[in-house]
């Protein structure tokens, strides 16, 4: 029996290609926003060898936990990631959110940052009251897959791996984590139909009346 639901975000709570050509333009001013202020960010290049596997987001991440989100660092991030030209996306059902956390524990787990996820859910209309908590990996940490904070609901519920249901887009960064520790997994391939199938057929919720 699932007591407790965990949603990645990016591409599973909502589908669409938000980004664009913007993210190419993004990831040049960004390679150079460092290259510009590398004395600033020397220190974190060096402790997380950010060179050896470029990854914007990850540096983006890593620079505001290291304590350098300072005034021209959130503007940069506000103008370059937050306020992108946002294509139309698809959300899942806000309705069935509701109700399905009437009778399950719901969290989300992401690789994304905090500001991210407040930005996205306020812009996607997607209610964080539905979910316990939402969580963000620690790319500082020495261990940065999902399965740490999979590994912190399981204890902070109660529950038994088989009593926990994840669901996400990606199998390394979503499914191989949690099938690791046993926990059940949908694969979500974009259509939300398998989503609101598969709870009616599991009985977790009846959501006939969203399938389309």
């Amino acid at each position: 029996m699932i007591k407790t639901i965990v949603f990645d975000f990016d591409d599973t709570l909502y589908v669409g290609d938000v980004w664009g050509k913007k993210w190419f333009a993004f990831f040049e001013n960004f390679v150079q926003f460092v290259v510009n202020n590398k004395s600033d960010y020397q220190e974190i290049i060096k402790k997380h060898e950010l060179w050896k596997s470029l990854k914007v987001r990850d540096i983006c991440i890593m620079a505001e936990k290291e304590g350098f989100g300072h005034r021209r660092f959130k503007k940069f991030l506000k103008y370059n990631i937050y306020e992108h030209a946002t294509k139309e996306v698809k959300v899942i059902n806000a309705d069935l959110l509701k109700e399905l956390s009437k009778y399950y524990h719901l969290y989300v787990v992401s690789l994304s940052a905090q500001n991210y996820l407040k930005h996205y859910t306020k812009l996607y209309g997607i209610d964080e009251k539905c979910f316990k908590k939402m969580y963000s990996v620690d790319l500082c940490a020495k261990d940065k897959s999902k399965s740490v904070l999979l590994k912190k609901i399981m204890k902070k519920e109660k529950c038994l791996p088989e009593e926990m249901l994840m669901i996400g887009d990606s199998l390394s960064s979503d499914i191989e984590p949690a099938k690791q520790l046993s926990i059940k997994t949908l694969h979500f391939n974009g259509d939300f139909n398998q989503i609101y199938e598969y709870f009616t057929k599991n009985k977790i919720l009846d959501c006939r009346k969203y399938i389309k």
